[in-house]
């Protein structure tokens, strides 16, 4: 038997589901040309303002030409249609993740400069399933296993523009019987069925799986169930960051050990995990299997690295997560006025007075170059890793401004670092830290 189209009615609901309301702003849909972005780009166009975007990868021969007849397809039915391009090349290793990631960025970066805060994307309860047993397969917890949601962010993190999937309870069949309803064509993505691409695998074996129970409906209910599960398990972390983490304006943190371990332990997880990103400015959690080994030996008073932090106890109830300074290898060049951020951890800027001067850690270097001219420097205590990690401006090759530590060689007040805590991101101090 064959799926109903969707109803422009129905898509209505869908979008309120979202968050928007017809004719309450114009949205940007990413549409590549398959039967899933081209039906939801033709919804969003009857229910309100359109702005749709293809951004072509380049990954395969005649892509150009797609986004052309993509193009076509949408001026047809006078939707505003803009194609994306990508020039780098894509390492092989792992060529849908970069993918997926330079895809975003381009359409992050398109919204922001068209001034369009929603990104519509197609997906639907078929790619649920199928996102949800890849993460299974590979090993996820709760947050993994919950999968997608219907509101997001993009892999940035960034605000705006908010990442919208109101097709995310539909089955893919409606969305091509949708495109039949409307007389569309759409484009096959031989990708999609290339068995060196798990998803691909994943997808023939939810078609051909004889076992009760294993298809998309059921799997994407079970990621709905495992969402609410994870919306508890946050807020309970959220209590427990509240209660035993300090955040230091040097970009650290002190971590009482006692309420850690007294929590239940996923609870602990959670906690550990969201410093370790906070501290490092990560993008993305580290992987279960290493949380879960730290979380274990943190009672055995043995220092440790992880996700590109120092971990360390200081006194038996006290744990310290700092930057590591070896992984830090960025670097930002600023005029007087600017600002920026650094290491995605500090907002960065210059006094409009200063001079021109290159953003880095202190670095070992830096600092043998601080103790030189200020050896009272070295009664600081603040730990030793935390002080290498400090935002610091440089000019021809010598280290002149180190806020943090009350450091001065160049003009007053030359530059400003806030350490981005979400939440609680605000011009931080010089002032030492307590001693640890």
């Amino acid at each position: 038997m064959g799926m109903d189209s969707i109803t422009g009615e129905e898509f209505v609901e869908l979008m309120r589901q979202v968050g928007l309301e017809p004719g309450s702003k114009t949205v940007a849909v990413g549409v590549s040309g398959g039967a899933d972005s081209m039906a939801l780009a033709l919804l969003a166009a009857e229910w309100g303002s359109v702005r749709a975007v293809t951004f072509d990868h380049g990954l395969r021969p005649g892509s150009d030409k797609e986004a052309e007849r993509v193009g076509k397809w949408l001026d047809a039915r006078d939707i505003a249609h803009a194609v994306l391009t990508h020039d780098e090349k894509l390492a092989d290793s792992n060529i849908q993740a970069e993918a997926r990631e330079a895809r975003y960025s381009a359409l992050e970066k398109w919204c922001r400069a068209e001034g369009i805060n929603d990104l519509l994307v197609a997906h639907h309860q078929d790619d649920q399933a199928e996102t949800f047993l890849l993460r299974l397969a590979r090993g996820s917890g709760v947050d993994g296993l919950a999968a997608m949601t219907k509101v997001g962010a993009l892999p940035s993190g960034a605000a705006s523009p908010r990442l919208l999937r109101p097709l995310l309870d539909i089955p893919k069949g409606r969305l091509e019987a949708t495109l039949r309803s409307y007389r569309q064509e759409w484009i096959e993505d031989p990708s999609n069925a290339d068995p060196k691409f798990d998803r691909a695998k994943i997808r023939k074996l939810l078609r051909k799986a004889d076992v009760e129970g294993l298809n998309a409906p059921r799997l994407a209910a079970t990621a709905a169930r495992m969402r609410r599960a994870r919306m508890a398990l946050e807020s309970y972390a959220g209590e427990l960051l509240a209660a035993a983490v300090e955040w230091r304006p040097e970009g650290f943190a002190r971590l009482s050990l006692p309420q850690l371990m007294a929590a239940p332990e996923e609870t602990g997880l959670r906690v550990l995990s969201r410093i370790l990103m906070i501290v490092a400015g990560r993008k993305y959690p580290v992987r279960e299997e290493r949380l879960e080994r730290l979380f274990a030996s943190l009672t055995g008073a043995a220092a440790a690295t992880l996700g590109g932090c120092q971990i360390f106890p200081v006194g038996p109830e006290r744990l310290i997560i700092c930057r590591e300074p070896a992984m830090i290898d960025d670097s930002v060049q600023l005029l007087p006025g600017e600002s920026a951020v650094w290491d995605a951890r500090f907002d960065v800027s210059l006094s409009a007075d200063s001079v021109p001067g290159k953003i880095s850690n202190v670095g070992a270097e830096g600092w043998r170059q601080l103790v030189k001219a200020e050896p009272e420097l070295k009664a600081n205590t603040l730990p030793h890793p935390v002080r290498l990690g400090l935002p610091s401006l440089w000019q021809e090759g010598k280290i002149v401004d180190v806020p943090h530590l009350d450091y001065h060689k160049g003009p007053e007040a030359t530059l400003r670092a806030a350490h981005r805590v979400p939440g609680k991101t605000a011009e931080l101090s010089a002032r030492p830290a307590a001693n640890d």
